[in-house]
């Protein structure tokens, strides 16, 4: 499982390996694109996660 912040938000996304196995290799100023539902809680799970190349 990866956990991560996205600038700006004060929401935490959880991402599973199993099913994104991309995720461990998130680190900090990649670009991500993700979908989740939002549950207003503070810890939101992805449903798609795609890490895109950096800039």
């Amino acid at each position: 499982m990866t956990q991560f912040m996205i600038q700006g938000s004060e929401k935490i996304f959880t991402v599973t390996s199993g099913q994104n196995p991309y995720s461990v290799f998130l680190k900090t100023g990649d670009k991500v694109s993700i979908q989740y539902i939002d549950t207003k809680e503070t810890v939101s799970a992805v449903k798609d996660f795609t890490l895109q190349s950096k800039q």
